[in-house]
């Protein structure tokens, strides 16, 4: 009979071990410079600590803009989460590594608490906890560092774990605290909409949608009615859906046909797959391992959601019609939850020979 006490003593030591490496993952970007899109979330951040208004003084999109540097205007959380770093921290970049540190290992956690109620097995949870650190802080995703996805990860991370964590029992308080952190991820990014929606279809079929819908809706409405907030009082809510929404359908819709699916496809190879052959072997076996009905049904059927969310999150990748490298962080978690699955499937195919 296993030792509570060993049982407990262990888990503390393998987490301990994921909270430094996925804090040490950032390290070869802690000491350099924002990077260019990071310096203008900056310099707006510090723009809103002297007073100023997001929209109607700050990331505002002026007429004469063309639409190709339309992506500067991003939704209000990135701003609001550098202003918040350096309102505590200073303002300095360092306040800015701090906090990226801080939901490095927050994912890491995160990542690690999902696998652990998918699949049961504190190894495997902890194997696909450090196969997403490896995957989402490397040089040719991360791109420098502190950009949206980069957050809007860790949001959704803490959405899917409310929509699927706790006893079987719905949680009316956890469904719109899901539906919250999602928010916060569209809020961050949008793209993230493609996420939310297929984790909130997962939810509505394990809990009902009578006991789901109103709750993750309140929740997700939560934020927004927040910033609308802010931004009416301030005059500024006209200018957010001019510089948000307006411009950000407009540069969508500019660069649909300028890079065609086989290079989003290429860019997915060598900057994620790329990044380490066993890896990308164990996400093969997770997408392979969906196959198996004998090895879906004796995992809840959580292989063919995370598929199914590694399939939705490419497209939310792909809405911007580009393939820069940081858009593959969207992808990193149910990438690495699927690689655990493939490694877990390896293991059941061998135990089901012997």
């Amino acid at each position: 009979m296993k030792s509570p006490t060993n049982f407990v003593a262990r888990q503390f030591f393998l987490l301990s071990a994921l909270i430094i490496f996925s804090w040490t993952s950032l390290n070869h970007v802690s000491h350099l410079p924002v990077g260019y899109d990071s310096s203008w979330f900056v310099s707006n951040a510090q723009a809103l600590l002297r007073g100023e208004v997001l929209y109607r003084d700050v990331a505002r999109k002026p007429a004469d803009w063309p639409v190709e540097i339309a992506w500067i205007s991003k939704p209000p959380v990135i701003f609001a989460l550098n202003a918040g770093a350096m309102m505590m921290g200073g303002e300095k970049i360092e306040s800015i590594r701090f906090m990226e540190h801080l939901f490095a290992v927050m994912g890491c956690v995160l990542v690690y608490c999902i696998l652990l109620k998918m699949l049961k097995s504190i190894g495997l949870a902890i194997a696909g906890a450090y196969i997403y650190a490896a995957t989402m802080f490397d040089p040719r995703i991360l791109e420098g560092g502190n950009l949206t996805e980069e957050y809007g990860v860790v949001f959704m991370l803490g959405g899917i774990l409310c929509a699927i964590g706790g006893d079987p029992k719905v949680s009316k308080l956890r469904i719109g605290l899901s539906g919250c952190l999602f928010s916060l991820a569209v809020l961050t990014k949008e793209p993230f909409i493609f996420s939310t929606m297929i984790w909130l279809i997962c939810l509505v079929s394990i809990k009902g949608f009578s006991k789901t819908a109103l709750w993750f809706a309140l929740g997700f409405l939560a934020p927004i009615i927040m910033f609308a907030a802010y931004l009416l009082s301030n005059d500024a809510a006209v200018a957010w859906f001019e510089s948000t929404t307006l411009c950000g359908f407009k540069y969508m819709m500019s660069h649909q046909s300028a890079v065609p699916w086989r290079s989003v496809l290429y860019e997915f190879g060598l900057r994620v797959l790329n990044q380490d052959w066993m890896i990308a072997a164990l996400f093969f076996a997770g997408v392979a391992s969906c196959l198996s009905k004998k090895f879906v049904r004796n995992n809840g059927g959580w292989p063919v959601w995370v598929l199914a969310a590694f399939a939705i999150d490419f497209i939310g990748t792909s809405t911007s019609g580009r393939a820069l490298g940081h858009y593959y962080m969207q992808v990193a978690p149910s990438f690495s939850m699927l690689a655990a699955f493939g490694l877990k499937w390896i293991c059941f195919a061998e135990g089901e020979k012997k």
